[in-house]
């Protein structure tokens, strides 16, 4: 085995203002192909390097996922107590990491991602990382002019055609030079910069990379395109990962971290172990199966109702009457009714025909609905939340695990309503999160009034969706009422993709849930009077 002549230092600490792509989620945590920037860093290099990280903006965040998720790393972490203002900057976290470099190290800001054949195992000269840009993006970055023979010759800021810029990693190998340039050095743009280092070293190699800068919004944007991100359809304010055969969970809002560990014990048995990491953050092991949405056998597609009928069907002992009707308020009226807020009145809140359907605006359907009856016909129950195929994990054993949960169902995390489920699974039997995220879906707004929309069904749902049925009148479920309840989630969803595909996922859901409601609720006015 080849020892390591190195250390590696990520600089961690800045509080990354140029992207707030997922609310409250450090810039080294942003998820790049269903992994944290971070977690791409430490791939390129073996696992016996010694990594030390400065850290100062969400320390705990970064820290304590580390600490979990690459358990197996052997990490220093060193707190940078000036991380903003002036003064600060990426100069001054790597000098606060000096005493741990004493030593040929490699640096590299936290906010990057490059592509490598192979992984960093030791060098033996300076070198700094180097990728080109257009133009029109070159202002962004630390320029670099080389000489001869891929020599570096000096940083400068400005514009050029094709310019080569500073990626943000390099390789010191005459380190005590550097450190003595560091120190000395002054500021620019009021930021102790990591560039002055290498004033005093000769013969600087420039290495080209395949890189990605994950550092602003749109250079962020640019990076997903290459690297997607297909687990999940993403939100402005969750984020989900598989690293180091670990599922992740995040969630900017801390009550729906806590209520979903809390609601773990509730499913005991049903869903994965799981391990809180931070109060926003929980994992659990990454379990090998198929999902139920890539199931063919019918046999299988059959039997997951008899399996979810004895887990969540049961009897409740009892319950608070009150409280239930409550939460069912929340769930259905008033969580739909705030959610199309931003909706009401809106360009395609005014189209008139959907497919040929004529439709009201939506304040007007919605007016239609009789919302008591809604929760007349609610069945007190276990509940999942989220029952969707993706959500539903089949083992070699084929052993059923039911990932993804609710947080609560309006106030409660142990008592929900049985239709909810069932119709959060309607909902996704038409519309697959698989087949969204592969574009089979398709908007096309004729004009002001007029819309057409379309989306692709996979062969197996559609199979699911007839048992599905069955199962419904079996053990005495109003169908039309699950479906009518699947229809609200598509219209009280569709803000939540505001963002995603510029907006365009949310106006399918939108037009989808408008154009299918109207139906139903020409079918039975008044919803069953």
């Amino acid at each position: 085995m080849i020892k390591p002549n190195f250390k590696l230092c990520i600089l961690a600490a800045g509080r990354g203002t140029r992207n707030k792509s997922i609310a409250g989620l450090h810039k080294c945590l942003l998820p790049i192909s269903n992994k944290p920037v971070i977690s791409h860093i430490l791939d390129n290099f073996d696992k016996n390097i010694k990594i030390v990280i400065a850290l100062g903006h969400k320390t705990n965040q970064i820290k304590s996922y580390l600490e979990k998720i690459h358990a197996d790393r052997d990490i220093t972490y060193v707190n940078v107590e000036n991380f903003e203002g002036q003064g600060s900057g990426p100069g001054l976290s790597l000098l606060a990491c000096k005493e741990h470099l004493n030593q040929p190290f490699i640096f590299t800001a936290a906010d990057t991602v490059i592509r490598m054949d192979e992984k960093f195992i030791n060098f033996h000269e300076n070198w700094i990382g180097s990728a080109k840009v257009l133009a029109d993006d070159a202002y962004r970055y630390c320029l670099i002019k080389t000489k001869k023979d891929k020599i570096f010759d000096s940083f400068y800021y400005g514009c050029g055609i094709d310019s080569d810029i500073f990626t943000g990693i390099a390789g010191v190998y005459d380190y005590s030079n550097f450190w003595t340039s560091l120190k000395n050095s002054y500021h620019i743009n009021g930021e102790h910069q990591v560039i002055n280092g290498f004033d005093n070293l000769s013969n600087v190699k420039i290495l080209n990379m395949d890189w990605h800068d994950t550092g602003n919004e749109e250079s962020y944007t640019k990076a997903k395109e290459i690297f997607p991100n297909n687990l999940a359809i993403e939100k402005d304010n969750e984020a989900i990962y598989i690293d180091n055969d670990y599922v992740v969970k995040y969630f900017s809002n801390e009550e729906k971290s806590t209520n979903r560990i809390k609601r773990a014990y509730e499913l005991s048995g049903l869903s994965p172990k799981i391990y809180k990491i931070n109060n926003n953050m929980f994992c659990y092991n990454f379990i090998n199966g198929k999902r139920l949405t890539d199931i063919q056998n019918e046999e299988i597609l059959k039997y997951f109702f008899t399996d979810y009928n004895k887990h969540f069907r049961s009897k409740l002992d009892s319950f608070n009457k009150d409280q239930f009707d409550e939460n069912c308020n929340l769930m259905y009226r008033k969580k739909t009714y705030d959610r199309i807020k931003t909706l009401i009145g809106s360009p395609i809140d005014n189209i008139e025909y959907i497919n040929g359907t004529k439709v009201e605006k939506i304040e007007s359907i919605l007016n239609r609905i009789n919302w008591n009856k809604i929760n007349t016909l609610a069945i007190p129950s276990r509940y999942h939340g989220d029952l969707q195929p993706e959500n539903i994990l089949i083992d070699d054993n084929n052993k059923f695990y039911y990932i993804d949960w609710r947080e609560s169902f309006g106030n409660s995390i142990d008592v929900g309503d049985a239709y909810y489920d069932l119709g959060k699974l309607y909902h996704a039997l038409l519309i697959s999160n698989e087949l969204i995220l592969s574009g089979n879906y398709d908007v096309d707004i004729k004009d002001k009034n007029n819309a057409r929309i379309s989306f692709s069904i996979k062969n197996n749902l559609n199979a699911l969706l007839k048992y599905f049925k069955i199962y419904c009148e079996r053990e005495g479920y109003i169908f039309k009422h699950v479906k009518l309840i699947g229809v609200l989630n598509y219209i009280n969803i569709a803000c939540l993709y505001s963002n995603f595909e510029d907006g365009r996922y949310c106006n399918f859901l939108f037009l989808l849930g408008k154009k299918m409601l109207t139906e139903l609720l020409n079918e039975s006015e008044g919803l069953y009077d």
